[in-house]
């Protein structure tokens, strides 16, 4: 009898033992998953954290990156887009981005200021939007970056700029991590639809083109002042001003690997737009092309060969939203015979 009490006392502390064991290893493994939530959690939006810390890259920006360059547009699709203004590094500058949902006809102001950007560089997009990698400058030192969104921009988190992403940076495109150096030190815009190819517009309205990693540039020749290109099938849509009877802006596709006239296609004059206005241009990866030109921003479904939908006013970057859209503009787009 008493052997049996001993055994039953034995096997009561043993339990007691596996179970006080059990609850050690339970509350480790909570620790474990809450620190590994910490390290990876989404950034929240700019305003609710401080600035996060990143390591500095080598590349260093002068005083006024990419001076020539004011705008750049970055479509998702037919309905979603996002944009920026560009401008010298300044640690005091506002920083914004905006996106539209519904073809340019309004847009939404996200800050980055609590993000340590002091310029943005270029924008890029994917997954219908919900994808944005702005590439910035950063810091006093103007360092080059990244802020990096997957949910439209509610949270962010500090990147470097994305192998897959195409930016100017110290007289060179990088495209696909590849540099390609350009033939001009003010680029006015500049598109590379591949590692290996750009069309660059000079400061100047020079036009010039690579399909060799920049080791060569044929220069090619069109009436007007180009402003603006984007990559579109087999080619490039190019945005020009002060071109042939187009008394706005004419958009014409240029397919370099032809020859003579087949180089160019005349595609439509956007009547209405004085020349002094800044154009940006942005290719869906449907096909679906945005203009961005003056204060107005609108989508072109066929890759640029007409403009069906109505252009509304749209603020300017450096101007938040003040309310409902205006009515339609009466400006007309139409496909040129």
């Amino acid at each position: 009898m008493v052997s049996d009490r001993r055994r039953i006392a034995r096997s009561r502390r043993t339990t007691r033992g596996r179970i006080a064991g059990l609850a050690v290893l339970a509350a480790l493994s909570l620790v474990t998953v809450a620190l590994v939530w910490v390290a990876t959690r989404p950034v929240p939006l700019p305003g609710d954290v401080d600035a996060i810390p990143i390591p500095g890259y080598d590349d260093a920006a002068e005083s006024g990156q990419d001076p020539a360059r004011l705008r750049v547009i970055a479509a998702a699709s037919e309905d979603v887009a996002w944009r920026a203004a560009l401008a010298g590094c300044s640690a005091d500058a506002a920083v914004t981005i905006e996106r539209s949902e519904d073809a340019g006809k309004t847009w939404s102001t996200i800050s980055l200021d609590a993000q340590d950007a002091a310029a943005i560089v270029d924008l890029a997009t994917r997954d219908g939007g919900d994808y944005v990698a702005a590439i910035v400058r950063e810091g006093t030192d103007c360092t080059l970056g990244a802020r990096v969104s997957m949910t439209s921009g509610h949270f962010w988190s500090a990147e470097e700029p994305p192998s897959d992403a195409t930016y100017y940076a110290n007289q060179a495109i990088v495209s696909g991590g590849q540099e390609l150096v350009i033939p001009c030190a003010d680029p006015l815009d500049f598109e590379s639809p591949g590692p290996a190819e750009a069309l660059v517009i000079c400061g100047d309205g020079s036009l010039h083109v690579t399909a060799d990693t920049g080791e060569s540039w044929l220069d090619l020749v069109v009436d007007g002042s180009p402003v603006a290109v984007t990559a579109i099938d087999g080619g490039y849509l190019l945005a020009s001003f002060g071109s042939g009877e187009c008394s706005g802006l004419r958009m014409m596709a240029a397919y370099p690997e032809l020859d003579g006239a087949e180089a160019l296609d005349e595609l439509a004059c956007l009547e209405g737009f004085p020349e002094e206005v800044p154009v940006a241009l942005g290719t869906a990866p449907e096909g679906a092309v945005w203009a961005w030109a003056g204060e107005r921003a609108t989508v072109s479904e066929d890759g640029g060969s007409s403009w069906p939908r109505s252009w509304r006013r749209a603020p300017q970057p450096d101007a938040p939203p003040t309310g409902a859209p205006e009515g339609p503009s009466t400006a007309t787009a139409e496909p040129i015979a």
